[in-house]
């Protein structure tokens, strides 16, 4: 009896078998490829995301997919799956269920989706001791940071790395590595550059100011112009000219003006009449 019921529970173990579960990391845009290994005797193998169907093949018809038609591909053998352009979204369990003879083989890929880090910037500023650099990593995102020396050796786990004497070797430098599980990017500085760093920002704030004082300078003389008003004149005589202009000429028209020799005909007989009305000529 106690035979019999071992068969029976071996016989369910064989028709399932599970192979372990695998964790892939990749960045977004990038591709994946899950393979399965090589095994004789497979009929169908069947591609689920999560619990739902993603694709089904076997050796005869094509791949018939449930989901991401545009950005997946399989290959039944050898067993493959690859998804192309990954988004955030397709973060999730993988499961290949291979079909041989009666038994059911699965094997499980977990993917993670993480956006890609970008190339991390690294600036270097004095310390509180004249001595000594600090150096400033940072990139966007979600990312841990890593310093290694020129030597490749790790010497730092932070974002910010000070360095004690950097005189020892101005021609050293450090490399600054933003990662996370998805994807990585590095830049270095030499220590030589931080001199000039300095020396460069340090002309930039004087240029600046500089023209501050210049401006401020400009501002205080144009002020004084308008106090003592030659700037409103020099402003406001071009708008007064037309005016000047047109009383000039009316009184160049008018019966008295010093120009006015071409007095109307009309005018000079009817005061001429009036005098002699009165006998006074």
């Amino acid at each position: 009896m106690l035979r019999s019921c071992l068969k029976v529970l071996l016989l369910i173990v064989s028709l399932r078998v599970g192979r372990g579960q695998e964790i892939i990391n990749k960045a977004v845009h990038e591709s994946v490829t899950f393979n399965l290994n090589s095994l004789d005797g497979v009929t169908e193998i069947t591609w689920k995301f999560g619990q739902d169907k993603f694709a089904e093949l076997d050796d005869i018809t094509e791949p018939n997919f449930y989901r991401l038609r545009d950005r997946a591909n399989a290959t039944f053998s050898p067993g493959s799956l690859t998804i192309n352009r990954l988004q955030k979204e397709d973060t999730g369990t993988y499961t290949a269920e291979i079909q041989v003879g009666r038994k059911t083989i699965t094997v499980t890929f977990i993917l993670k989706v993480y956006d890609a880090v970008q190339r991390p910037h690294v600036i270097c500023t004095r310390g509180e001791d004249p001595n000594t650099l600090v150096l400033h990593c940072h990139s966007p995102g979600v990312v841990k940071y890593q310093w290694r020396d020129s030597s490749d050796n790790i010497v730092s786990d932070k974002q910010n790395f000070t360095v004690t004497d950097p005189s020892v070797d101005k021609n050293g430098n450090v490399t600054c590595d933003a990662h996370n599980p998805g994807s990585s990017k590095s830049n270095f500085i030499l220590f030589s550059s931080c001199d000039q760093e300095e020396k460069s920002n340090t002309f930039h704030f004087i240029s600046v100011g500089v023209a501050l004082l210049l401006l401020f300078g400009i501002g205080i003389v144009l002020w004084i112009l308008y106090k003592k008003g030659i700037l409103t004149k020099k402003c406001f005589n071009r708008g007064e000219e037309p005016e000047t202009k047109g009383e000039e000429t009316e009184q160049l028209n008018s019966p008295g003006s010093h120009n006015g020799e071409n007095k109307s005909p009309d005018v000079t007989l009817v005061n001429i009449r009036k005098l002699s009305g009165d006998g006074e000529l």
